[in-house]
């Protein structure tokens, strides 16, 4: 990816009382092929091991920030660090999540290559021994292509209200910034 393509992805990572998983999670992003990256890693009033983790994380990596703050919920966690991100393109990763090694980069390829506002890549989830990959259930968003308005709004809208059309999770995606910018500015979401 050329120098010009190779913008800034906040990964925003709220941390709520998830010390067994954190570092599995945070290795996960350090293992990332794309590098241009802010971690932005929003301590939600956490009261296990899992603050200090953090720190002690931005401690070695530059490019990772700790937001301390008291518990408000995830909502309020995400707002948090989206206030605080700097980058063109933000990606939500819970601290119980993990990214495959290629995952930012193969969001951002397709993010720039289709000149879209948002990205939407697939999770497995793991129970235990068991593992199901969630796209296994019968989502009916297109695979590899570019949907625009109106489709978008028309016909896939109504997914975020968990009809299994369009994934609802904030996680597993890669938006453009601004897009996320102006919808919490225009639902006052900013205000504390």
């Amino acid at each position: 990816m050329s120098e010009i393509n190779n913008p800034k992805v906040s990964i925003l990572i709220p941390l709520y009382n998830q010390e067994h998983y954190f570092k599995a999670c945070m290795q996960s992003v350090e293992r990332q092929t794309y590098k241009n990256l802010e971690i932005i890693i929003v301590n939600d009033g956490s009261s296990d091991r899992g603050p200090q983790m953090a720190k002690d994380w931005a401690a070695r990596d530059n490019r990772v920030r700790v937001i301390d703050k008291q518990n408000e919920g995830l909502a309020y966690a995400r707002r948090d660090g989206l206030l605080a991100a700097t980058g063109e393109f933000v990606s939500f990763l819970d601290s119980d999540d993990m990214l495959t090694p290629h995952a930012i980069e193969t969001m951002v390829t397709a993010i720039v290559e289709k000149d879209v506002d948002l990205v939407l890549g697939y999770y497995d989830k793991k129970l235990g021994f068991y593992k199901r990959r969630k796209a296994d259930k019968a989502y009916t968003f297109p695979v590899n292509q570019v949907v625009r308005q109106p489709e978008l709004f028309d016909k896939y809208y109504v997914g975020f209200y968990r009809n299994d059309v369009f994934p609802a999770s904030a996680c597993a995606k890669l938006y453009r910034k601004c897009i996320l910018d102006k919808a919490y500015q225009d639902t006052d979401l900013y205000s504390p």
